[in-house]
């Protein structure tokens, strides 16, 4: 039995993403959530890393908008034990400067306020190395899900040497996806990295899945009529490849299809009448909106982020039990024969048409929860904890 080091009394997560914004399925959102049912978490809203022009028309302004709407909140107290900030931080070369000694002292005021004294630090991005002084003793995990470097209009050098350090100062680095777990091989760190890819909230998305014929009506799309393919999810344009969704609409008008989630597009790229853009639902609705559709759609770009990407949605989209339509990445290669795999987008197109209307398979779908039934969330803390403890990180038991 492992010696107890360290035992932590809360968890302090700085956040890829926005807590007020985005789908909290994500990876560093979930295992936060998780760690809250038994010690406190404050999760910090990601300060962001790209130096956008605000007239790129990729959606750049209303992501400036809504962060600014996300620094006003200051520290809220989201659930029982679970808070979240937004702290005040400037992307660029000056911005880093101010940002690396404002934001620790705002995390210092914030923890003590929730009664952490003794934190483990959970990075989800990159940009947290800025604050390494903070870690000092502390135990860090990095989460290493994700090629920042390579998202668009980022500082790549500058987000690599934050990669590199964080690795460096981190006792345990995540991956969930093998394509970048292979940049670790023969590296110094190499020892420090395990394979712990998404959970899924199994049991929620296989029962909206088996209610799937008797699910109540959604008013926003009463008058939907079928077949209905759908994507659930953000659609950005550095990640969504919009002539995928629009040329599968042009080339089936028979077929609806639903877009779930906040859109960074300009307004007239979905404009066919066969397509309709939802917006973005809570989380809990999510499971609804999947099952409410005939075919499920992973439409991405081809590039470096791509590649990386082991989406959380491929394990909610098994789960529900509905056929899947998607483009290549990686990760695929372990999910082989459970999605229909296309290679342009005149292929998307058709794969779309020829599977949208096939009668249900059982067996089909017995086989793609079987894939997934065991990869629930809080199996992965399970495991993740059991690393820390194997390194004498030991959760404190209030």
């Amino acid at each position: 039995m492992t010696d107890t080091k360290y035992e932590y009394d809360g968890v302090i997560v700085f956040g890829a993403g926005d807590w007020w914004v985005h789908n909290r399925g994500h990876y560093d959102m979930q295992f936060s959530k998780k760690f809250s049912a038994t010690i406190p978490v404050l999760y910090v809203n990601s300060t962001g890393m790209r130096m956008p022009s605000l007239f790129s028309g990729d959606g750049t302004f209303k992501r400036i908008t809504r962060k600014f709407k996300s620094l006003f909140k200051g520290c809220v107290k989201f659930d029982s034990n679970f808070f979240v900030a937004t702290p005040f931080a400037v992307p660029g070369k000056f911005g880093y400067l101010l940002t690396a000694w404002i934001v620790p002292l705002m995390i210092k005021k914030w923890s003590r306020s929730i009664g952490i004294r003794n934190p483990l630090f959970w990075v989800a991005t990159p940009m947290a190395y800025q604050w390494f002084n903070i870690f000092q003793h502390s135990p860090v995990v990095y989460q290493r899900t994700d090629f920042y470097e390579h998202f668009p209009e980022v500082d790549f050098h500058k987000i690599k040497s934050f990669d590199k350090g964080m690795k460096t100062k981190a006792n345990i680095i995540l991956y969930c996806s093998h394509y970048i777990l292979n940049e670790a091989k023969g590296t110094d760190y190499e020892y420090k990295c395990h394979f712990i890819d998404h959970g899924v909230d199994f049991k929620l998305f296989k029962k909206a899945g088996d209610a799937s014929d008797k699910i109540e009506i959604l008013t926003n799309l009463s008058k939907v009529s079928s077949p209905i393919a759908g994507f659930i999810g953000a659609l950005e344009a550095d990640v969504v490849n919009s002539q995928l969704i629009t040329q599968a609409a042009k080339d089936n008008p028979e077929i609806t299809f639903i877009l779930v989630g906040k859109s960074t597009f300009n307004e007239d790229v979905f404009k066919l009448d066969n397509i309709i853009l939802v917006g973005q639902v809570d989380y809990l609705e999510v499971p609804k909106y999947m099952a409410f559709c005939d075919l499920l759609l992973m439409p991405w770009n081809d590039n470096e982020w791509i590649k990386a990407c082991n989406p959380i949605k491929l394990k909610e989209y098994l789960a529900i039990g509905k056929p899947i339509v998607t483009t290549y990445f990686p990760e695929l290669d372990y999910y082989d024969g459970l999605v229909n795999i296309a290679s342009d987008k005149h292929d998307f197109s058709t794969l779309v048409k020829n599977i949208v209307n096939k009668p249900v398979d059982l067996n089909e779908i017995k086989r793609m929860r079987a894939r997934v039934e065991s990869h629930t969330w809080v199996n992965k803390l399970s495991h993740v904890e059991q690393e820390l403890s194997l390194l004498g990180f030991k959760k404190l038991e209030l």
